[in-house]
């Protein structure tokens, strides 16, 4: 009888958290390679230790292989590493679902223009400012805040001054505004677009939604902006909430789901509004998905994949 007490926005809720329980407490169980037994993601600083590192560039280590046999007598066999088998089934995955769910794919011819007008966009047009491009490796990398883009953008400047300042010091990075791929301008965007080896990060939506409330309702939450979002959640979704809860701003993880549940859409803040709107993923024909979750093994593979 009490369940039918229940509205829906506090069952999706309660969903919501029970995902979350399965993905975090059963995440090793979910993943296919070696990382799972390694941390979540790459701690503070260690992305930039990796660029400094000159072995970051060298040959990734030892691999197994498998065999892709074409059927037929005298087909030749291609040997590939676990390591392009993943991003292989990544991409493979990426693509048929942008197709058999959405009805997208990326625009053409890829451009600026059509990117920014396209029909297909879900929700929301691409956001480009977090997105980092490096002209020695001839590559860019879209993240997402909660997503690795802080320990990215680090890595970019380092890789910058490893790099082209080496060769020529009127060229020193002075502001790591002339990294953000989306303030090129269009004829410079077009280009790199086409030609630039493309590359995207992402993580466990519900995890990074949690690491987004542990930083900005729990942490930060003498920020005043996040301070209104705390006391808000506070205010409308706990029932009987007294002046001084309100004031606290001491909102739970389930009062902080069911307000991004329900304004996501507008207020869109970065650091929870979903990768997939924020990147639009489905638009930009990458060569290479990282996760969180494995960003050592990908970001190393990442790194020999450019030199090559």
């Amino acid at each position: 009888m009490a369940l039918r007490h229940i509205n829906k926005r506090t069952f999706s809720c309660i969903l919501l958290i029970a995902g979350f329980a399965i993905v975090f407490l059963y995440r090793p169980l979910m993943m296919t390679d070696q990382a799972a037994k390694k941390e979540p993601y790459i701690r503070q600083n260690d992305l930039v230790k990796m660029v400094n590192r000159d072995e970051t560039r060298a040959a990734y280590g030892t691999t197994q292989t498998i065999s892709m046999t074409a059927d037929g007598p005298g087909t030749a066999t291609t040997q590939i590493t676990d390591m392009e088998k993943r991003q292989i089934m990544r991409i493979q995955h990426k693509n048929t679902t942008c197709l058999e769910m959405y009805e997208t794919k990326p625009p053409s011819p890829l451009n600026k223009e059509n990117l920014y007008h396209s029909s297909q966009a879900t929700h929301s047009l691409p956001k480009f400012d977090t997105t980092y491009f490096n002209e020695d490796f001839k590559f860019f990398v879209s993240t997402s805040w909660k997503g690795g883009n802080t320990n990215w953008r680090k890595a970019m400047r380092t890789l910058y001054h490893k790099t082209t300042v080496k060769r020529s010091n009127n060229t020193r990075l002075n502001d790591d505004r002339d990294l953000i791929f989306g303030n090129l301008n269009s004829d410079d965007f077009n280009s790199r677009i086409k030609y630039f080896f493309k590359v995207i990060f992402v993580r466990n939506p519900l995890v990074r939604l949690l690491s987004a409330y542990r930083d900005k309702i729990v942490e930060q939450k003498s920020v005043s902006i996040y301070r209104n979002v705390a006391s808000t959640c506070v205010k409308i979704y706990r029932k009987g909430a007294t002046v001084e809860e309100i004031e606290s701003g001491n909102a739970t993880f389930l009062e902080f789901a069911q307000y991004v549940s329900d304004t996501y859409q507008i207020k869109r803040d970065p650091h929870w509004y979903p990768i997939f709107n924020r990147l639009q993923p489905c638009l930009i024909p990458y060569d290479f998905i990282g996760k969180m979750e494995t960003m050592d093994t990908d970001t190393q593979y990442l790194f020999k994949v450019l030199k090559n």
